[in-house]
């Protein structure tokens, strides 16, 4: 049996022997690809936690100033590496299903989470990337 400073050992060699490759940069959002992501969204979608709408987005993100800082937001987290709490906030709301009054089993209700807008926009620009 190994202690735990011989497991930190073995790790350490196991590490070492797996080679370094050159990390690609990645590039950096431009201001078409939000605007062709978020034409893909219906503007009556419910709001998120912080009322914000899919609406209020198209509308700010139509005014070059606010989509700029948009894309510079999204490009500074991607390279820091970083997402912000405000961006991890959500909201969950339990819908009982008709004639269901327990809340003893799973199956007798719905759960709805309404993640932040902004946040939602962002991820999918990352994943349209990868």
């Amino acid at each position: 049996m190994f202690n735990s400073a011989q497991h930190c050992q073995i790790n350490i060699l196991l590490l070492n022997k797996i080679p370094l490759y050159p990390q690609a940069k990645w590039p950096p959002f431009s201001k078409l690809e939000f605007n062709d992501t978020i034409k893909k969204y219906n503007s009556s979608s419910t709001s998120e936690p912080n009322h914000l709408s899919w609406l209020h987005i198209k509308k700010l993100v139509s005014d070059n100033k606010y989509l700029i800082n948009i894309v510079n937001i999204t490009n500074t987290y991607v390279t820091l590496h970083y997402w912000s709490k405000y961006f991890k906030k959500f909201t969950s709301f339990v819908i009982p299903k008709p004639n269901k009054m327990s809340y003893d089993f799973p199956k007798v209700f719905y759960p709805i989470v309404l993640h932040n807008t902004l946040s939602k926009l962002i991820k999918k620009i990352i994943s349209n990337r990868l």
